[in-house]
């Protein structure tokens, strides 16, 4: 097998829909589901970078960690960056295998790459945000977000060191087949631990600093609903599922979609939190430009 068939379309769908005399739209339905998820995923950063990651009080604005969503920003940028790169590779039928390198390579980082980010976010949630309930005025202290290296964040890192090596011994050295597989269990292991800080939090359910039933319901829907756009196109050519479901896509496509509607939802979540912790934070803020004032006074 050759590393390129990992993401080519054995059966794009409508099977007979090559637009134009040159066949400029080869992959109608897959091209259009990514650019829209490339849409839906750009529109997300800056929701969450404009109104989901700051707070203001009085003449001052402060981005406290309870509420730094940074590595929510950077997925959703990940996120939009892979999918019109792969709008852009299935929008046609590449003469070259080359494009298709280029895609695995760039498209397995990047996909590891949002899983680590999404697995730092969760745990960074986990800790900051009981922070900030339990111990107010000591929530503004410190700025940034990868202040502790947790066991955790460690194991999530080594998955992505170790995406990143397999990626470059089958594109430079080793071309095999277990290699490629190899690379798809690193995403797995990923997935599960981000599965399990989620149990981390919904296990901590009935406490005063963890999210609402309806916030993690939705972040475990998002998750869940994401998840399986971790499947590859050769995987479900493999298992002969790679065909026209009704005519107008393939299962990937459907993946596709599901993965937009996780993330419609993790953009809930993310808002949910945000102002469930707004009024705790504001208070804390607020509580802290008094201690400078009382300090000036006296």
């Amino acid at each position: 097998m050759a590393i390129p068939d990992w993401y080519r379309l054995s059966s794009p769908c409508p099977s007979n829909a090559t637009l134009g005399a040159d066949g400029w739209l080869h992959s109608p339905t897959t091209s259009i589901c990514h650019f829209v998820l490339a849409v839906v995923t750009f529109v997300c950063t800056i929701v969450v970078l404009v109104s989901c990651s700051s707070i203001s009080a009085l003449w001052k604005r402060s981005y406290p960690l309870a509420i730094t969503n940074l590595h929510w920003i950077l997925f959703f940028l990940l996120s939009a960056i892979q999918s019109a790169l792969h709008c852009a590779v299935y929008i046609q039928d590449p003469s070259s295998d080359h494009i298709l390198h280029i895609n695995f390579i760039a498209g397995t980082i990047l996909r590891s790459s949002q899983i680590f980010l999404v697995a730092l976010a969760f745990q960074h949630e986990r800790i900051y945000r009981r922070i900030a309930i339990a111990r107010i005025n000591k929530s503004f202290q410190q700025s940034g977000c990868f202040e502790r290296c947790h066991t955790v964040n460690f194991i999530s890192a080594f998955l992505l060191l170790a995406q990143i090596v397999l990626v470059v011994l089958i594109e430079v050295k080793f071309p095999k087949v277990p290699l490629v597989w190899a690379s798809q269990g690193v995403l797995v292991a990923q997935r599960l631990v981000v599965l399990c800080l989620v149990f981390l939090i919904l296990r901590r359910h009935g406490d005063e600093d963890s999210p609402t039933i309806c916030a993690q319901i939705t972040a475990v829907s998002a998750m869940v609903l994401s998840s399986p756009a971790d499947v590859t196109v050769h995987t479900l050519n493999s298992y002969g599922v790679d065909q026209c479901l009704i005519y107008f896509g393939t299962l990937y496509d459907l993946f596709v979609i599901l993965h937009v509607c996780g993330l419609v939802l993790l953009l809930v979540y993310i808002r949910k939190e945000y102002v469930r912790l707004l009024p705790v934070c504001r208070y804390s803020l607020i509580s802290s430009i008094q201690g400078q004032f009382d300090f000036h006074a006296h």
